[in-house]
């Protein structure tokens, strides 16, 4: 270090990006072109307008310093308002967010640079602060307490890395996340109740260094999570004060007030990351879904990227399922919201048309008592609309408007649900406005890219326009993520006509033999595939299929075909003349 440092007291922000690698390793060109408008168009300016200079930039994060004390913090809050409303036109998916500690501390100087337990400070509060939300010590919050509109929520002492004493820790915005209290809290009317906590993965290496791959594993999965508004997910600054200690699993349901944990550890040996994760229900004790992930370090942010992808893949269907399954032999009570919801899940399941029915019935009696729960009407929603292909005449057009009035009904109660994004996609693929569906399931895949139900409706708009190769991987995708969905014939049948119209006829065969063998009773594949057969020449199995076609819709016709598949010109010219060869009535 230099002869001439020297020591002073001084206001330290230190902020940086969220999701960084995920960020970089989706759009590496376009995330660092955002971060340089970011900063020149408004972040500099600002740092430049409070009197604050910026010490140094780290690539996802930067290190300001401040004269005063309350122009930090002010000039911390502006920034997070700010972000907030240029994120505001974009895909949350792409957003870039910030999280932010202020320290009022003793630094060192060295040079331009400033180093020094001050510093340190700082960046752990950074690293507890929420997205888009700010961390403090108490010696700040005494600071500008009656000096600043901003109301802190005191987080209480929280232990961190590397230093020597727990903080005292104030956070703003109060609201955010997921605190212990509030976890502890019943939910309110519609809040589900199935909660899960990820706790930190332990590093069971040998380099101490690897601590941030663990760490960043973890805030990946507890990000993704929380897409879910099926679960309720511990946020990260209530699981990193247990990271270190070892984990009683009944105090932690008690002290978080959750089901379902998730525990993993990372072990690098060479050039290959070992990483090994499991699922379990703290009540039973059951361990519902373990893995190990065994892959080779070419790219770590990539690699952290997939891993945590993969576990967000397989947690997330089987809590939700668990507790669905759990739920369904409770016995009922009309003060339980999520009992409620959870029941219609559980009748949403069956594929037969009397479980169909009960589902309505049901649905509609809970929503008369429960009329501002988004959840009820985004299941009813999706029902309604993957129902459309087995339904004749005006009743088709009215169950598309019961779906439509469901989907916006839900949106409107919860605009972060991308559930009724997709049922509304489906309704507009319906009614032929295909731009608008393209749009739609577009923002409900950016609103949660773990779902299946948006990857199942992409594949049918695809499978619509006839881009079969698109329509295909959609449909993988979804089946990636529920393979035993009750939705996936919904999914079959737009990949099926994407491969008739593309003209792939043995590909529509197969799809929609995969169809039947899931769901026998379910009417569109059979239309589809004899089409297909015709095609192919082989009219008496066409003629088998249009006739077991009839036998579960008999009131099926080419006039009714048209009306019902959302295809024109020379595609619906080609199906229309493929199913009348194959003996379907006018």
């Amino acid at each position: 270090m230099s002869g001439t440092s020297n020591r002073r007291l001084a206001a330290i922000v230190a902020a940086d990006v969220v999701g960084y690698s995920r960020l970089i390793g989706r759009d590496e060109t376009g995330t660092i072109a955002a971060l340089r408008a970011h900063r020149s168009e408004f972040l500099d300016p600002l740092v430049e307008r409070h009197g604050g200079r910026i010490v140094k930039t780290m690539g996802d994060g930067v290190l300001l310093e401040f004269p005063s004390i309350v122009d930090a913090t002010r000039c911390a809050a502006e920034i997070q308002a700010g972000m907030a409303e240029r994120n505001e036109p974009i895909a949350p998916d792409t957003r870039i967010e910030l999280r932010i500690g202020v320290n009022l501390g003793d630094i060192v100087i060295d040079g331009d640079d400033i180093l020094g337990d001050g510093v340190n400070v700082a960046a752990r509060l950074e690293g507890l602060a929420p997205p888009g939300g700010i961390c403090i010590t108490r010696a700040v919050h005494e600071q500008i307490r009656d000096r600043l509109d901003l109301a802190f929520e005191d987080l209480g002492e929280i232990e961190v890395k590397n230093i020597a004493r727990p903080l005292a820790v104030f956070r703003w915005p109060p609201d955010t996340g997921t605190t212990r209290a509030a976890a502890a809290s019943p939910a309110a009317p519609g809040e589900a109740r199935l909660s899960l906590a990820v706790l930190p993965f332990e590093n069971m290496s040998a380099d101490p260094e690897q601590d941030y791959f663990t760490d960043g594993i973890t805030e990946d999965v507890i990000t993704e999570l929380a897409r879910f508004r099926d679960l309720k997910v511990i946020d990260r600054n209530s699981v990193f004060p247990y990271q270190g200690h070892r984990v009683d699993l009944a105090r932690i349901a008690e002290e978080l007030a959750v089901r379902y944990v998730v525990q993993g550890s990372v072990r690098r040996a060479g050039d290959r990351i070992r990483l090994t994760v499991r699922l379990t229900d703290t009540t039973s004790r059951e361990s519902l879904w373990s893995e190990r992930f065994d892959r080779a370090i070419s790219d770590i942010f990539a690699l952290q990227d997939e891993l945590s992808g993969a576990i967000v893949r397989a947690v997330a269907p089987r809590s939700i399922e668990a507790e669905t399954q759990r739920m369904a032999h409770v016995a009922a009570g009309d003060s339980d919201v999520w009992d409620t919801v959870a029941r219609a899940r559980h009748l949403s399941k069956a594929l037969d048309q009397d479980s169909a029915e009960r589902f309505y019935a049901f649905v509609e009696e809970a929503l008369a008592r429960h009329r501002e729960v988004a959840a009820l009407h985004s299941l009813k929603a999706r029902q309604l609309i993957i129902r459309v292909p087995v339904i004749t005449g005006v009743a088709r057009e009215e169950v598309i408007q019961q779906a439509e009035s469901a989907a916006l009904a839900a949106m409107r109660l919860d605009p972060q649900d991308g559930h009724p994004l997709a049922s509304l996609a489906g309704v507009r693929m319906f009614q032929r406005r295909f731009d608008e569906a393209r749009d739609l399931v577009a923002r409900s895949i950016a609103l949660n890219p773990n779902a299946a139900f948006g990857h199942g409706t992409l594949a049918c708009i695809n499978g619509i326009f006839g881009n079969f190769d698109v329509a295909r991987a959609a449909l993988d995708a979804a089946l990636e993520l529920s393979p035993n969905d009750p939705d996936k014939s919904f999914w079959y049948a737009g990949a099926m006509i994407g491969a008739f119209t593309a003209g792939d006829y043995a590909a529509a065969v197969a799809i929609a033999s995969d169809s039947i063998a899931f769901n026998p009773t379910f009417a569109t594949p059979f239309r589809q595939r004899a089409a297909a057969l015709a095609m192919l020449g082989r009219l008496e199995e066409a003629r088998a299929d249009v006739a077991r076609l009839l036998e579960l819709q008999p009131l099926a016709t080419l006039a009714d075909t048209r009306r019902l598949v959302p295809i024109d010109g020379e595609p619906m010219e080609r199906f229309v003349d493929a199913l009348r060869a194959a003996g379907l009535p006018d």
